[in-house]
């Protein structure tokens, strides 16, 4: 009797966090974005050299933000700050060239500067550096280990810390950070992205309990793959769908019901990583198995491609 009682328990919280699910996911709405900021104040984007950075600051732009631009590359800044200005004229928007794999105190110096008399309302960690393919790690070059950290880590904490000082004493902000379900689920052949992704995790977590009685929000956003701009799928949204979705979420945690201060807001992602961490015999070594394979087969057609186009020159 008392296995089916415990049995039983299990299942109705189950169909709860399921119901839950649902309802957040197609019913709910997200905290509207004027709660962190009046029109008119800022939005920084670090990190617009995607296609997903690039969709942030248009869709911020478009809830009367002005934006500010993190790039290391200045066509792709002023190209961007050229699409803002044409579609939101009452917006401003400010660029600063920066490459976060070669962090200096000179740019945090210059970014201070920038921002010193800025009402920053929001601040999206975008900036992400990738293994160039699959590796193992100790196979890894010592150069790509080290701008992996240095993006993805190192100039995510230093630029928060400088943003979120001017949050927490206006009593109010919000801060996204990009997450990753191979920071959630080790994926071997990208070990160090896959652990500096988990790192994000818990920084983002840790500092959204710090700054919560400040008034500041701070959420990490879990997410598994996105299309290229017109190739979206129903497993893989593009970028504008999906930050569309972000920013109608905020607040809501989608299938992140078991993770404090996170969301995964896009349906597909949220239902992918619900059933996966309910199958605790998945996320043990199933999970890392397949994704190893998936690598490794990534790996061989980046060789093989390389090889081709060789040949061919």
């Amino acid at each position: 009797m008392l296995t089916s009682d415990i049995v039983f328990s299990i299942s109705s919280a189950k169909l709860v966090i399921f119901y839950l699910l649902l309802v957040e996911l197609f019913v709910l709405s997200g905290t509207d974005l004027r709660k962190y900021g009046e029109r008119g104040s800022w939005a920084i984007i670090n990190g617009v050299e995607d296609d997903v950075g690039a969709e942030y600051a248009l869709a911020l732009a478009s809830h009367g933000f002005n934006t500010l631009l993190f790039s290391p590359t200045q066509l792709k800044l002023e190209t961007l700050a050229q699409e803002i200005k044409s579609h939101y004229s009452d917006t401003q928007t400010k660029i600063l060239i920066t490459d976060a794999s070669k962090p200096s105190s000179d740019n945090y110096n210059e970014l201070e500067a920038f921002v010193e008399h800025l009402n920053v309302a929001i601040l999206v960690n975008n900036d992400s550096q990738l293994h160039t393919i699959p590796v193992p790690f100790v196979s890894t070059p010592k150069e790509e280990i080290t701008d992996i950290i240095s993006v993805n880590c190192t100039a995510t904490l230093m630029v928060t810390r400088l943003i979120a000082q001017g949050m927490a004493q206006r009593h109010r902000g919000l801060i996204l950070t990009m997450g990753s379900f191979k920071g959630l689920f080790a994926t071997p052949l990208l070990a160090t992205y896959s652990g500096s992704k988990a790192f994000l995790h818990q920084w983002s977590t840790a500092l959204a309990a710090e700054l919560k009685p400040e008034g500041v929000d701070v959420q990490l956003v879990v997410l598994s793959t996105i299309a290229k701009a017109g190739e979206g799928t129903w497993f893989t949204p593009t970028p504008k769908d999906f930050v569309k979705t972000v920013l109608g979420k905020v607040g809501k945690t989608g299938g992140a019901h078991c993770i404090g201060w996170s969301m995964t807001p896009y349906w597909a992602h949220a239902f992918a990583q619900l059933a996966l961490q309910n199958l605790p015999s998945l996320t043990g070594e199933i999970v890392p198995r397949i994704q190893k394979y998936m690598q490794e087969r990534i790996r061989l057609r980046a060789f093989d491609t390389m090889y081709r186009e060789r040949k061919a020159d």
